[in-house]
């Protein structure tokens, strides 16, 4: 990846592969992200998002680095990044996994 190519490292979370991807990335992230954002605020839950995006993109970049077909799309990193927040800061909540109840985070 070239200088010129780092805007993808941000526009690459708005592609999604298919609806259920897109689907399942926007339940999660109003599932965890509502209550978070309302705790944090907006500019400090904007950082965790974009923090965690970002390191997830440059994480595959480095492990795919070989591949010169390898091609990241989705914000599925930046949507892990807001779940393990919410489970640091409300790590006594019960979360359902698969519909399996009741698990503390």
């Amino acid at each position: 990846m070239c200088s010129s190519d780092l805007y993808r490292l941000v526009t690459s979370a708005f592609i999604h592969n298919d609806l259920s991807h897109l689907g399942f990335n926007l339940f999660s992230f109003y599932s965890f992200g509502r209550i978070l954002e309302i705790e944090l605020g907006f500019f400090p839950f904007l950082i965790i998002y974009l923090v965690s995006l970002i390191a997830s993109e440059l994480f595959s970049l480095y492990v795919h680095r070989i591949n010169p077909n390898y091609r990241a799309l989705g914000a599925s990193g930046a949507i892990s990044g807001v779940i393990f927040s919410f489970i640091v800061f409300f790590p006594d909540t019960k979360m359902s996994v698969f519909f399996i109840p009741g698990i503390p985070a």
